[in-house]
């Protein structure tokens, strides 16, 4: 949402931000605040519907809403004819590229997401190698995108890795708070981010454990359950949790 509020905020344009989901009557778009100038559309097909089912009735009523979404998005495309369709890297990336218009997609995940998912609530050689296919199948359709939109230099190489030529390194932006005094004066640095070693927490307390030495009112306060090794987390100072 901190792009689209961006981009309502300093451009003219008209965005609109579509989804499959069934949101609850009463309940907003989005979880996240929203420019009042974004409108949004529900196409209430509801991917989600048949996540308990077995596998064989899954796959059939998925392909069947495959073809719902395919068939809702031409339509809107023809009734709005936009400047371009930005895509976030959900299914619709199976035919992103066949849809009549601009696009493009962003994937704010690894590429593995989708192994990884099935391997999270089924175990076993079967599934696995389904994952893989999935995988498998990802890598191709985005090699047919116009562009594709990554957040880190990592995820880049590894999709170049692919055989995928198409893709670009663009950050999230950074948004600047307003500026408001701490009502305690203290000196607290917070870091949000998920805990991957990509995102390099393990750099932030290797620099933290300067910090610290120079600045001995610094409050520290680092997540127990941490990739990074006990010992770094010692070195900071004996206020870090």
């Amino acid at each position: 949402t901190g792009q689209v509020n961006y981009l309502a905020e300093h451009t003219d344009w008209e965005i609109t931000i579509l989804t499959t989901e069934l949101v609850p009557e009463g309940e907003a778009l989005s979880a996240y605040p929203l420019d009042e100038r974004i409108r949004g559309e529900e196409l209430k097909i509801d991917f989600n519907a048949d996540f308990s089912r077995c596998l064989p009735i899954k796959w059939w009523n998925h392909e069947r809403r495959m073809f719902r979404y395919r068939r809702a998005l031409k339509r809107i495309i023809k009734r709005w004819n936009p400047d371009v369709l930005i895509s976030m890297g959900g299914k619709e990336i199976a035919f992103l590229s066949s849809l009549p218009c601009h696009s493009l997609a962003q994937i704010h995940f690894t590429m593995q997401q989708r192994r990884l998912l099935i391997e999270t609530f089924h175990k076993g050689y079967l599934w696995s190698l389904l994952g893989k296919i999935r995988v498998a199948q990802l890598v191709h359709d985005v090699r047919s995108l116009q562009r594709l939109v990554v957040l880190t230099k990592a995820d880049q190489e590894e999709w170049e890795r692919r055989g995928c030529t198409n893709v670009i390194c663009i950050p999230n932006i950074c948004t600047q708070p307003k500026p408001s005094a701490h009502p305690e004066r203290e000196k607290i640095v917070l870091a949000v981010g998920r805990l991957h070693p990509e995102k390099g927490f393990d750099l932030l307390l290797e620099a933290w454990s300067r910090v610290v030495r120079h600045s001995l009112d610094t409050r520290s306060r680092v997540p127990r359950h941490c990739f990074v090794k006990p010992t770094q987390v010692l070195r900071l100072s004996n206020d870090a949790t």
